[in-house]
């Protein structure tokens, strides 16, 4: 869990990850610096849990390509899961994922996520379409960060790129996606909602 300036909004995404249905599961929260109460916040709930959970503080604020790639180094299993502290999953989005990986042999899949605002209401689907890499390299850029990794592989890649900062937030997911494509792994998509984006006037659109 990607952590910035979300002390209002971190508690409920780091619970929705406790809640999953999933034996075999940690949780790491990588802070990028916070200046408001998010350490405070996230590091009382990580004490409570009884799930293996760390709270990784970043000496500078340096983006969130960065802050993943730290928590994909940190992390002990095979599988890993990017959120951002700003949404939330479904309980059953891990279990289901980790399933259709395994299943299909695959390096990443997505599952189709709703987005909601302030309020709760839906402002329609993101990532609710099947991974076609000719359509990315024409320009279409449809897949959320939220998705689950074999760890291996994105070791193998390089992770995030760090670079692709200076050109804009959200790079760094599409070239990943086109990494992955064009070294010939496979990439799933569940057609079901199984997490929630909170657009809000901060969100990394």
């Amino acid at each position: 869990i990607t952590l910035y300036n979300y002390e209002q909004l971190i508690r409920r995404c780091i619970l929705s990850a406790a809640q999953q249905d999933m034996e075999a599961l940690e949780i790491i929260v990588v802070d990028d610096r916070s200046t408001d109460d998010s350490v405070g916040v996230a590091g009382s709930l990580i004490e409570s849990l009884e799930v293996p959970a760390m709270l990784i503080r970043k000496s500078l604020n340096t983006g969130v390509a960065h802050s993943r790639n730290i928590g994909i180094m940190n992390a002990r299993g095979r599988f890993v899961f990017t959120l951002d502290a700003d949404n939330y999953l479904a309980t059953s989005c891990i279990r289901k994922l980790y399933h259709g990986l395994r299943t299909k042999k695959a390096a990443a899949g997505y599952c189709t996520i709703q987005q909601i605002d302030d309020q709760g209401a839906s402002l329609g689907q993101v990532s609710n379409r099947a991974y076609k890499l000719r359509k990315l390299l024409n320009g279409t850029f449809y897949i959320d960060a939220m998705a689950m990794f074999d760890r291996l592989v994105l070791l193998d890649l390089g992770m995030y790129s760090t670079e692709l900062l200076r050109h804009g937030i959200g790079w760094e997911d599409y070239e990943l996606w086109l990494r992955l494509g064009l070294a010939g792994h496979q990439v799933i998509h569940l057609n079901e909602e199984l997490a929630l984006y909170h657009v809000h006037e901060h969100s990394m659109l």
